[in-house]
Order: structure tokens, then C-alpha cells, then sequence
């Protein structure tokens, strides 16, 4: 009597490996995709939370500028915003789109941008910065607002 079980066992063994292996793959390729997701939607809500920030501390800055009429003021806040978000680095500027200023924050990799608005009626700079330590001056000479690096 011949015993076969031995081809039956390697080739069981063989088949059951490479379904894992498709599984595993399917389930990372799957898997990669959501990650890549999720992680836009992080730096999405981390870029609107600084803008919110620095938006404010724009406001604030506007307040203490116009509140002493007439006399020279001297104005600057200072924050320390993170440096990258979620790994990645991010800069933000100051621009105008139809006589409202605005922040726009934005990363290359994934590619986000996220606009917040900037309530202020003192003139604002045109500016662009790297995150981290932002200061915002106002320069009383030129009576604007001014985002710059720390």
C-alpha cells in the first residue's frame, strides 16, 4: 500500500500560503488607501485649527491697534504653531481676495489648503511664512498689520 499524503500535505501547504498572501496583500493595498485618507483629512483639520489661531491673534492685534487713537502704539503677539503637521511641513500666507483678507495654510505632500477669513480693519501685508514662531506686527509708520517669521 502506498502512502500519497505527503503531496497532499505540500500541496495544501502551498495553496494556504498563497491565499494568505493574496489576503494580506489585498488587505494592505486596501488598507493604504484609507491610511492616505484619513491622514489629508488630519492635516485638513490641523491647517484649519492654526488658521483659526493666527486668524485670532490678527483680530486681537487689530483691537489693540486701533484702541489707542492718535497716540503711537507699538503691537506684536507672538505664537509658536508646530513646525510640520502630521510629518509634513506647511507655510502660510497672507493674501486679499476682493478687499478680504484671508489666510491660506497649505502643505505639498499630501497636497491641502485651507482658507480661513482674518477679521481686521487695519490693511494687512501681503506675507507668506514657514509654520512655527509667527509674530504679528503692526507697523504704526505704514498703519498695517504684518505676519512675519519668529
Amino acid at each position: 500500500m502506498r502512502d500519497e499524503r505527503a503531496a497532499a500535505t505540500t500541496l495544501g501547504y502551498a495553496l494556504n500560503l498563497t491565499v494568505a498572501t493574496l489576503l494580506v496583500s489585498g488587505l494592505l493595498i486596501a488598507g493604504g488607501g484609507f491610511v492616505s485618507s484619513e491622514r489629508e483629512q488630519s492635516v485638513r483639520t490641523e491647517l484649519h485649527v492654526v488658521g483659526q489661531q493666527l486668524s485670532g491673534d490678527i483680530g486681537a492685534a487689530d483691537r489693540l491697534a486701533r484702541s489707542t487713537s492718535g497716540s503711537p502704539v507699538t503691537v506684536e503677539l507672538t505664537r509658536r504653531f508646530p513646525e510640520d503637521i502630521v510629518g509634513v511641513q506647511y507655510y502660510i500666507a497672507v493674501d486679499w481676495n476682493d478687499g478680504d483678507p484671508y489666510l491660506q495654510l497649505a502643505t505639498n505632500d499630501p497636497d491641502v489648503t485651507v482658507r480661513v477669513a482674518i477679521a481686521s480693519r487695519t490693511t494687512l501685508a501681503t506675507s507668506r511664512v514657514q509654520g512655527g514662531s509667527v509674530h504679528v506686527v503692526y507697523d504704526a509708520t505704514n498703519d498695517r498689520l504684518e505676519v512675519t517669521d519668529g
